[in-house]
């Protein structure tokens, strides 16, 4: 019985999971970012995290393409706060570095590639 109660709670907090990142996809389909990520943000069931995880990630990338500088970087340490371990995201941050000549923080930025680049995963 108490396996059956687990079970069924289990599933109840999946569909809620699922309805959220349907939820959060209708949001970023209208151009509402902040509130797709927000939406993202409530979701804690295994297999809807990371699935939310990702979305956050590749839509900051996205945005992040689509601004300048000062908001591009806004961006990217917003998808590198949902995943520290997104390569893409420190190799974007690192191009801006270079381009503001911020030596000493690309330095460091930099030194941090290898451990990123052997991940997979945006």
């Amino acid at each position: 019985m108490v396996l059956l109660c687990f079970s069924l709670a289990t599933f109840a907090g999946c569909k809620k999971g699922r309805r959220a990142i349907e939820e959060a996809k209708q949001a970023h389909s209208a151009g509402r970012l902040d509130q797709a990520l927000q939406t993202l943000k409530d979701v804690k069931a295994a297999p809807e995290a990371s699935e939310a995880k990702e979305l956050a990630v590749r839509w900051l990338l996205e945005a992040a393409d689509r601004q300048a500088a000062a908001e591009r970087k806004r961006l990217l340490n917003e998808a590198m706060k949902w995943n520290p371990q997104s390569g893409a995201a420190q190799a974007r941050l690192c191009g801006i570095l270079a381009e503001d000549k911020q030596f000493d923080e690309l330095r460091a930025c930099v030194d941090l590639m290898p451990d990123l680049l052997s991940t997979n995963g945006p």
